[in-house]
């Protein structure tokens, strides 16, 4: 039940930004999988990233209307957003909502998340191989070297957090 509200909210979303011309460079991510920590008791029911106009409009950057619209989307799925960096905002229910069906939903996913398997011989091994095999790495789809560098980093005692990914070909963009 929780799955198929949020995918009908991520639905609407992008439809109306779409439709208004404002979906590009934009997209969502999992709370869970972008940040990998416990929620809150307050559950994000997805996290919605920008880099275009979308986020002008909703930082009031735009025409008030356009901004307007947008909550009003959100709110006819008894929904509101807050901005959690200058890019990304999180989903939340509102007080009208039962809390519990996503707490608890978000919560299990969390736990599951919590059992993993030891792979500490896979990273070394990896490592080895990339090691012997630079060029390999060109063979990589973009996202698995995000993934890699950040678990080389963590190994490292780095706090990292992925960002949603764009694919830009790694280009800084201003």
């Amino acid at each position: 039940m929780v799955e198929a509200k949020i995918a009908l909210l991520k639905r609407d979303v992008e439809a109306w930004a779409t439709k208004h011309d404002l979906w590009h460079d934009s997209g969502f991510v999992n709370y869970l999988e972008h940040t990998g920590r416990e929620p809150s008791s307050l559950p994000v029911l997805s996290r919605l990233w920008s880099e275009g106009d979308l986020v002008r409009i909703l930082r009031g950057e735009g025409p008030p209307e356009m901004e307007i619209g947008f909550t009003a989307l959100l709110e006819k799925h008894g929904l509101w957003y807050e901005f959690d960096d200058h890019v990304t905002m999180n989903i939340y229910p509102d007080e009208e909502s039962d809390f519990s069906e996503f707490s608890s939903y978000f919560h299990w996913q969390w736990v599951c998340s919590l059992i993993k398997e030891d792979i500490g011989d896979v990273y070394s091994e990896l490592y080895s191989h990339f090691a012997k095999r630079p060029e390999d790495l060109y063979r990589l789809h973009w996202r698995d070297y995000e993934v890699i560098l950040a678990e080389i980093f963590k190994a490292q005692g780095f706090e990292v957090e992925l960002g949603p990914g764009r694919n830009d070909g790694g280009l800084i963009s201003n």
